[in-house]
């Protein structure tokens, strides 16, 4: 009897194999410049032609270009985006404005992080936060690499659960979240894992045929990845370096995730018994921000999941977060969101545009 689980791995794998045009033009001219593929003048110029079509910042004999990737430039109207990486693509050095987990399903490739470079094999799960500096170079046929970009105020909604556990990845999570890491990088070695790699096709293909709930079923599946990395591979894990990230700063942060509808600064200062001047530049130095800045960051993030999960008006979400002008709740929505609350729930319900770019 078939296995049900194996053959849908197999189903998707198959359109993963696929060589979208991207990845033609770009396989095409990699193996024009390294001598691998001989073609007639014309064919030449018609290749080197497109691939600057492509590629126009990239100049004669240059392939590292340095290059921040947005959340608008990916055009993320939803929490998760998940996209095939594009094969022999020119090895590109940029950052994110978004968090990224990389799974290599087939063959191998070369991830440059912080000018290091590590060697990605079948079954790696990667994850590093925004703003890294990195690029991917993968070169065969063989290779299937999947990306999962998330928007960086959606990351702990989307995983609240996982957060509240004490374990390495969320201990990771909340460093990279909140605090500063040497070298945010995190990376598991599945091997031939079948369930890690079924759950990852499944999330590609939810995303690409965007049937009714596909985010939910995303956030499901990721969830249970993490789970799974969690309970079967803790002891396969490689880090360059651990984040640092103070036990009292976490206790800090889960302590105002806890109570961030109706906590005051007062209150954490007297439940950790510091003075308000001292932990005023405690979380300022570690996090980045001020204490009213992580606050409004949760209760925007809790408005976003009402918007979008319930039929709750506006004014009544301004109030369920504490916040007793609408009006001023709108503003502050928009300058986190970057759209108005009224358009925020009006893109959950529409088809998502599937993304072209690349990473």
């Amino acid at each position: 009897m078939e296995n049900p689980v194996l053959s849908i791995i197999q189903t998707i794998e198959e359109k993963l194999m696929e060589f979208n045009p991207l990845e033609i033009v770009c396989r095409d001219m990699y193996r024009m410049k390294h001598g691998l593929d001989h073609c007639s003048q014309p064919e030449r110029r018609r290749r080197i032609e497109k691939y600057r079509e492509l590629f126009p910042e990239i100049s004669s004999g240059t392939e590292q270009i340095s290059h921040v990737l947005t959340e608008e430039m990916f055009q993320m109207e939803s929490s998760i985006v998940v996209i095939k990486h594009c094969r022999f693509l020119p090895p590109r050095l940029h950052t994110h404005a978004f968090f990224e987990l990389f799974y290599i399903a087939k063959g191998e490739c070369i991830h440059t992080c912080h000018s290091h470079d590590y060697h990605l094999k079948e079954g790696d799960f990667c994850l590093w936060e925004y703003n890294s500096p990195h690029k991917i170079c993968s070169y065969s046929d063989d290779f299937i690499g999947i990306n999962v970009l998330i928007r960086q105020n959606s990351f702990d909604s989307i995983f609240f659960e996982l957060l509240s556990e004490q374990s390495i990845l969320s201990n990771y999570f909340k460093s990279i979240l909140y605090g500063n890491t040497d070298h945010p990088m995190i990376i598991f070695r599945t091997g031939s894992d079948v369930l890690i790699r079924y759950y990852i096709y499944r999330i590609y293909d939810e995303f690409r045929e965007k049937e009714p709930y596909h985010q939910n079923m995303i956030s499901n599946y990721l969830n249970t990845v993490l789970i799974i990395l969690l309970r079967e591979h803790i002891r396969n894990v490689i880090t360059a370096q651990k984040p640092s990230c103070d036990q009292r700063l976490l206790g800090i942060l889960e302590y105002i995730q806890k109570n961030y509808n109706t906590v005051t600064f007062s209150d954490v200062c007297r439940h950790f018994n510091y003075s308000s001047s001292y932990l005023s530049r405690l979380i300022k130095k570690s996090f980045g921000l001020s204490f009213s800045q992580i606050v409004q960051h949760k209760r925007m993030e809790k408005a976003s999941w009402l918007l979008k999960e319930t039929d709750m008006t506006v004014s009544e979400i301004a109030a369920e977060i504490n916040c007793s002008d609408a009006s001023h709740f709108c503003r502050i929505f928009a300058k986190e969101y970057h759209m108005p609350p009224v358009k925020f729930r009006e893109m959950q319900t529409e088809p998502l545009q599937q993304s072209s770019n690349v990473i």
